[in-house]
């Protein structure tokens, strides 16, 4: 079992950074360290809808709207397992950048979800995304 931890810093410093990150580096218990880089640049292709565009959108809809896209939704309808339809927030061809664009947007909701509009080849490998409290 291992457990993934996620920090923050709050500078651009490396500086700063660096030297902690040796010495998280440097212990025993530690399988491996990974710096992910700064925020990533809106894409020309990330669309994050004003409030006057919010309206609530079934899966069908969001589809054929959005083909082979990752889509965040705001109020999202759920039925079992099933996601029934939301308010698009973001949608873009890139995961990590449908994330970042969306993550402001996400406390406004009392709930929100996300899910691609393709098909994933076999053998696909999908991360999974989860909140990390500030």
């Amino acid at each position: 079992m291992s457990t993934t931890v996620a920090v923050r810093f709050n500078t651009d410093d490396r500086h700063k950074i660096e030297p902690l990150l040796d010495f998280v580096k440097s212990l025993d218990f530690v399988s491996s360290v990974e710096v992910a880089s700064e925020e990533p640049a809106p894409s020309e292709e990330t669309h994050v809808p004003q409030a006057a565009d919010e309206q609530f959108l079934s899966t069908e809809e969001i589809r054929r709207l959005y083909p082979n896209e990752w889509i965040l939704l705001g109020d999202p309808i759920i039925e079992g397992i099933e996601i029934m339809g939301g308010k698009v927030l973001v949608h873009n061809p890139d995961k990590r950048s449908m994330a970042m664009q969306g993550r402001n947007l996400i406390p406004q909701y009392a709930r929100a979800t996300h899910f691609y509009t393709g098909t994933f080849p076999k053998r696909a490998t999908i991360g999974l995304m989860r909140r990390i409290s500030q």
